[in-house]
């Protein structure tokens, strides 16, 4: 009998919950139902055929409807350019991931695209054309080390924004900006002890 149930269950209706049937919140008897549903990357939100990621560290009481239909909406957002790139001509999008808000250069089919994160403190609807582009440029180039020749490179990492001298690497601190730092003020840091 098991063996017959099982072959009976529809993957895609068990791994699914609706959000309207928990919701007070009234919604359009005809708009597409509201679901979360388990992926292979990760539970996202589904309306019809528009889809958006739970962010990771959204506690499952939190996603109510609204809340769903706002990260929707911000991945519907993120489908339109902020701008195009100055210099290579592509298109720049503010998206929403499973990590949170990134910037990305190039539509999704598009080879060469190139993503990067947004910086702590920095939301998706307050980033700019200019900052985009900044981000994109990571990681900047400084200038060579006076003592070796080598680059001095500042970039972002897991951990945050840091400076890399060859082997050698540095957290950046609190008013320590990764886009506007200088050779020299990185020369300076790497000079001090781990």
């Amino acid at each position: 009998l098991l063996e017959q149930k099982v072959a009976e269950i529809d993957p895609r209706i068990a791994c699914s919950y609706p959000l309207q049937e928990s919701s007070t919140e009234e919604v359009s008897p005809d708009a597409p139902p509201v679901v979360v549903r388990i992926g292979r990357y990760g539970p996202y939100i589904e309306r019809g055929d528009k889809r958006a990621s739970i962010p990771d560290d959204m506690p499952p009481d939190e996603l109510t409807l609204s809340v769903a239909l706002e990260l929707l909406e911000k991945q519907e957002r993120g489908e339109q350019p902020l701008g195009f790139h100055p210099e290579l001509n592509k298109p720049i999008f503010v998206k929403q991931g499973r990590f949170g808000p990134y910037v990305q250069m190039g539509t999704a089919d598009d080879e060469e695209k190139k993503n990067a994160s947004l910086p702590k403190g920095v939301s998706a609807d307050s980033i700019t054309l200019e900052l985009a582009v900044k981000l994109l440029s990571l990681p900047r180039n400084l200038g060579n080390h006076p003592d070796d020749g080598e680059p001095v490179i500042a970039t972002q990492g897991r951990f945050g924004p840091f400076i890399k001298h060859g082997n050698d690497s540095r957290s950046l601190g609190p008013g320590q900006d990764l886009l506007e730092i200088t050779l020299e003020e990185a020369l300076a840091i790497l000079a001090q002890p781990k």
